[in-house]
C-alpha cells in the first residue's frame, strides 16, 4: 500500500511537469525576470530600456495557471508562462521556479514522507542482513573448500 502511495505521488509529479511543458530550473529558463509593472521580459527591462541599437523587443507573458504544488523530492516550485506578445527572439514558454519549504506541501504529503522513511530505514536494515548473510556463506564456502582439501590429503594419505 505504501508503496503504491509513492508510486502514484511520483506520478502525478511527472505528470504536471509534463502537462505544463517540462522542467528548466532558472539557469536554463533564458535569463528573464519580472519588472516593476508586473510584466515578464527576456530581454532584462526591455520595456524601457531598449538597449544600445534600439532594435530589442519586450516579450509579454500571461500569468499561467499559477504555481504547482512544492515537490518534496526537490523543494521547487514551478510556474509555466506563455508568450501573449513578442517578437522571434522571445520563448514561446518559460519555465520559472522557485524554492519552498516543507511548510508548503499539499495534504498529506507530510504522513506520505514519514512513511517514506520509514520504508527506507527498513530497506537499509534489510541490505545490511543480506551484507551479514552474504559475509557467512562466503566464510562457509571458504571453511568447506578447506574441509574438503584436508578429506582429499587424509583418503590420499590412508590409500598409500
Amino acid at each position: 500500500m505504501q508503496f503504491l502511495l509513492q508510486v502514484a505521488t511520483i506520478f502525478c509529479s511527472l505528470s504536471a511537469i509534463t502537462c505544463y511543458g517540462g522542467y528548466k530550473g532558472e539557469a536554463g529558463g533564458g535569463g528573464g525576470h519580472i519588472n516593476d509593472n508586473g510584466d515578464v521580459s527576456a530581454e532584462g527591462d526591455a520595456v524601457n530600456h531598449p538597449g544600445m541599437d534600439a532594435t530589442s523587443k519586450a516579450c509579454r507573458y500571461d500569468d499561467g495557471p499559477g504555481w504547482s504544488d512544492c515537490d518534496p523530492f526537490e523543494l521547487i516550485r514551478y510556474r509555466v508562462l506563455r508568450l501573449i506578445h513578442g517578437g522571434s527572439q522571445c520563448e514561446e514558454m518559460k519555465n520559472i521556479t522557485k524554492h519552498c519549504t516543507p511548510h508548503d506541501f499539499p495534504f498529506g504529503t507530510h504522513w506520505l514522507i514519514q512513511e517514506h522513511r520509514k520504508c527506507i530505514a527498513e530497506l537499509n536494515r534489510l541490505k545490511a542482513m543480506i551484507s551479514d548473510l552474504h559475509k557467512f556463506i562466503e566464510t562457509l564456502h571458504v571453511k568447506g573448500k578447506e574441509l574438503f582439501a584436508a578429506y582429499l590429503k587424509l583418503k590420499k594419505n590412508w590409500m598409500t
